[in-house]
């Protein structure tokens, strides 16, 4: 899955920082093969109930607790 890949590539690149033990991601879920973005599309950790949506233009933001 090309979105899943892209998002891994996302979470290591845009890793921005923690608040209250906690990581905050941002980002831009992008089409690999035209690099637009894909709305509402689904970002969280497998096997966990940490997760997100993105927008409508494909941006995101997601906390993630430290344990995780």
């Amino acid at each position: 899955m090309k979105a899943g890949i892209l998002l891994l590539s996302l979470f290591a690149v845009l890793l921005t920082g923690t608040l209250s033990a906690q990581i905050l991601i941002k980002g831009k879920v992008l089409d690999g093969k035209n690099d637009q973005p894909i709305a509402y599309t689904n970002i969280g950790i497998i096997n966990t109930r940490v997760g997100t949506i993105a927008n409508g233009d494909g941006t995101f933001s997601i906390q993630i607790p430290a344990q995780h």
